[in-house]
């Protein structure tokens, strides 16, 4: 195995080792200058899985037509495969970042993980298992100690097992959240409001808007929303009551707005829907939440 310094405090790799896990470079950047810019086009070649986590500063991540501001404890984690950028703006601070990345063989821990993660951004304590596994890997190729392929891979493997423990734990917790304001809507389905299931959880408005988000992808509005729609397609082919009554049921005064609703979400207006209901149409994606 090979260790390269192409640049102050960052380690690439090059062996030829049949290993598990892969890691390809290793390091601490300081960075000021606005010409600092990658793309996916630039990793597409190495098929790498890219690890950056902010220690002081502020970059800019870009993929999924959104752009996030990467400040202090601020992580990301991007792929080949996908479209993105990172980047670091003139006006900004210096931005100051450990990165890890590594080969993607398709067998890694994190590969196989990786297209169940909801989110490429999130935060981490600096005192995070996978940071301090991270920080710890870096001081010893600082100083000299690893120089085989077994050690580095390894070290690299207890990263992504440390990572994939992150994102498991953070997805039991997401779990919980979901479930639990399911329950409320179920339990209120008419009345309940978003400022409600804020005020249930002891959070803002804005703060729980925040939160829901992120967690979920969508707003609470729209996710509430949603929900009831899909109450809505229960009543509809369990029940013979008008569409105006069940809108009302679920906090729908103006009828013409529900049906506008109902047609947006599931694709069908009310009346068409109960009278042509099938599985076929129940199990489209458009309308399973």
């Amino acid at each position: 195995m090979k260790i390269k310094n192409f640049e102050p405090n960052s380690y690439y790799f090059h062996y030829k080792d049949n290993l598990p896990v892969k890691p390809v470079s290793v390091g601490y950047s300081i960075v000021d200058n606005e010409n600092y810019c990658w793309t996916d086009l630039q990793h597409n070649k190495s098929k790498t899985i890219i690890f950056q986590y902010t220690v002081s500063g502020c970059g800019y991540l870009t993929t999924n037509n959104k752009t996030f501001k990467l400040g202090p404890r601020r992580a990301f984690i991007v792929r080949y495969d996908e479209q993105f950028k990172y980047f670091y703006k003139k006006n900004n601070s210096t931005w100051e970042f450990f990165h890890f990345t590594f080969h993607d063989a398709g067998d890694a821990l994190l590969s196989r993980y990786f297209h169940f993660l909801h989110n490429r951004v999130f935060s981490l304590d600096e005192k995070s298992p996978p940071i301090l596994v991270l920080k710890n890997l870096f001081g010893k190729l600082r100083e000299k100690s690893i120089n085989d392929a077994d050690t580095l891979s390894l070290a690299g493997y207890a990263f992504l097992l440390e990572l994939k423990k992150f994102f498991s734990r953070r997805a039991t917790a997401d779990s919980h959240f979901i479930n639990k304001i399911n329950r409320l809507i179920s339990q209120n389905i008419k009345g309940v409001s978003v400022r409600q299931l804020a005020d249930n959880f002891g959070y803002s408005y804005e703060h729980f808007s925040r939160c829901f988000k992120r967690e979920s992808g969508v707003t609470p509005v729209d996710y509430l929303v949603k929900k009831r729609i899909e109450e809505a397609m229960n009543q509809l082919v369990s029940s013979e009551l008008p569409v105006k009554i069940i809108a009302d049921n679920l906090g729908f005064n103006d009828n013409n707005y529900f049906c506008k609703v109902f047609k947006k979400i599931s694709g069908y207006t009310p009346t068409f829907f109960r009278q042509n209901y099938s599985e076929e149409l129940r199990q489209k994606d458009i309308i399973v939440f």
